[in-house]
């Protein structure tokens, strides 16, 4: 377990503690048959907890195990594949966008996805890539508009909301 899992536990346990401590009744005030019921409550929350976990670690498992799958297909696609911010920063690129624009990706990663685009092109996606966020946000998810679904860009959901486009032939 490292430091950070262990602090986050005892945080945690300090916050149960303090929680059970302005709930406490008096044990004394309890009859035998009344502990006896809050044991065996205790008890079966415990192994419900246990199952949960149980549950958690094999869910955290296989999501790991898919989005190294989803990794890897996306590093190794044949197709040039990059994740942008809502700026149009290049998030994330795979080695096939790499070879097609000629740099490496320490190059690539923060930089301007606009500087990989020539003449027209250029100009078209500096103009339109703020709207695109703003006109997705606005629609059903999943829909994209047409000008730009032609160019193989979509929109994915999810925490960070990047923007993803395969290579086409106005990168460099």
């Amino acid at each position: 377990m490292t430091q950070h899992n262990q602090e986050g536990m005892k945080h945690l346990r300090e916050k149960a503690e303090a929680s059970v401590a302005e709930h406490q009744a008096e044990i004394s005030d309890l009859s035998i048959e009344q502990i006896r019921k809050l044991v065996h409550e205790l008890q079966v929350h415990q192994i419900e907890l246990e199952l949960q976990n149980e549950e958690l670690r094999r869910l955290m498992t296989e999501l790991e195990q898919s989005r190294n799958q989803f990794s890897i297909l996306f590093h190794q696609a044949p197709i040039g594949y990059l994740a942008l911010d809502d700026v149009g920063l290049i998030h994330e690129a795979n080695e096939t966008f790499c070879r097609m624009v000629g740099r490496n990706r320490n190059q690539l990663l923060g930089s301007p996805f606009a500087d990989c685009l020539e003449g027209d092109d250029r100009s078209v996606f500096l103009s339109r890539y703020r709207a695109f966020f703003q006109e997705s946000d606005r629609q059903k998810p999943g829909s994209v508009d047409p000008e730009w679904s032609r160019c193989g860009v979509s929109r994915t959901h999810g925490r960070n909301d990047h923007r993803h486009a395969h290579g086409t032939s106005a990168a460099r």
